[in-house]
């Protein structure tokens, strides 16, 4: 597993440009709702070793209204596989 790391700025305003108060956000891995309800601007979440995952975060009103989501954050990690030994050799 690979922890990453994510964080996203506070939504202060709603699509008019007027002020709007937040409840808290939704973050999606793959477009998929991964953790509902995040009330800080920031998490850490753990990924498979050797897989890429898109990552992207919406704001929710305190009315209960889910924003657009945000640009999508990609994350490859490593596979973890070692490389192969160098410099290999057989001798008699």
């Amino acid at each position: 597993m690979t922890t990453v790391n994510l964080s996203w700025d506070a939504v202060t305003l709603d699509d008019s440009g007027a002020p709007i108060n937040i409840s808290g956000y939704n973050l999606y891995a793959d477009g998929v709702l991964l953790l509902p309800g995040l009330t800080g601007l920031s998490v850490t979440t753990n990924q498979q070793a050797g897989t890429t995952v898109q990552y992207s975060v919406t704001a929710i009103s305190d009315l209960g209204v889910e924003g657009v989501q945000s640009t999508i954050a990609t994350v490859a990690t490593p596979s973890g596989i070692p490389n192969a030994p160098g410099n290999f050799t057989a001798t008699i």
